[in-house]
């Protein structure tokens, strides 16, 4: 059994250096879903014992390239189509803008899911919670797998 809470935020990604290489068009951002969730997690219990709970405990399939992000690190992994349509490498930094607030992310892995994640940016659930104020159209749900 495992669970992982997801937090959807619309979302802007800085993209003018990446485009600038791919061609002479200057495309400044593009719209996209950042997703924020728990990877892998340990939770811990009053009676001391614990439980590991997180995306890859409830969807083992999805496929990453590269590594998962780290809990609390400025990290995270681009869908496997937003990752082709804009050419961030692994290992790149990209800017994800919400409203007037924005983040710095390492890109860690590409992740390949053969659903919506796939065009989205996924990061630690706490790092999108903290930093980023709600906005509007921010949505919260749970993956859940026995």
């Amino acid at each position: 059994m495992a669970f992982a809470p997801v937090l959807e935020v619309p979302a802007k990604a800085s993209l003018d250096a990446v485009y600038k290489l791919k061609s002479d068009e200057h495309i400044a951002t593009e719209a996209t879903t950042l997703l924020g969730m728990w990877s892998s997690i340990l939770l811990p219990f009053r009676n001391g014992s614990s439980f590991v709970t997180g995306v890859q405990k409830t969807n083992p399939w999805w496929s990453v390239e590269g590594r998962w992000f780290t809990e609390g690190a400025s990290e995270c992994l681009l869908g496997k189509r937003f990752a082709m349509r804009t050419g961030e490498p692994i290992g790149g930094t990209i800017s994800v803008h919400v409203g007037s607030q924005s983040l710095s992310l390492k890109v860690t892995g590409v992740v390949s899911t053969g659903s919506v994640e796939d065009d989205a940016i996924i990061a630690p659930l706490a790092l999108v919670h903290n930093s980023l104020q709600t906005s509007p159209g921010s949505t919260v749900s749970f993956m859940s797998a026995r």
